[in-house]
C-alpha cells in the first residue's frame, strides 16, 4: 500500500518511451521527477510541504509485463515481504 500518494501516472505498455526500465518495483530517492516537483515548491514554505515530511518523500517507479508503468511520489509504502522485492536506487541511470 502507499502512503500519502502526492503524484500518480500511468504509461500503457505499448507507449513506454523510457530506455531505462526493469520489471518490478524500484524506489528512487532522487529522480528527475522529484527534481520537477520540489522545483515548483517556494522555498519559504518547503518545511510545510508534505506535511511538514518532505524529507519522506520518494519515487516509485512499478512496471508490470504487458501492462506498463506506473509513477508514484508518496511518503512510503508498506509490503508483505513475501510476495515482493524493492529495488532502492539513488537516482535512475541517465
Amino acid at each position: 500500500m502507499f502512503h500519502n500518494v502526492y503524484y500518480f501516472d500511468y504509461c500503457e505498455w505499448d507507449y513506454i518511451n523510457d530506455n531505462n526500465w526493469k520489471f518490478g518495483l524500484i524506489e528512487y530517492s532522487q529522480s528527475k521527477l522529484l527534481d520537477d516537483i520540489f522545483s515548483r515548491i517556494d522555498s519559504t514554505l518547503s518545511h510545510n510541504s508534505f506535511g511538514g515530511e518532505p524529507e519522506k518523500i520518494c519515487h516509485y517507479k512499478l512496471t508490470i509485463d504487458d501492462w506498463g508503468i506506473y509513477n508514484l511520489v508518496c511518503k512510503g509504502l508498506s509490503l508483505d515481504d513475501n510476495y515482493i522485492t524493492i529495488n532502492t536506487l539513488a537516482s535512475p541511470s541517465k
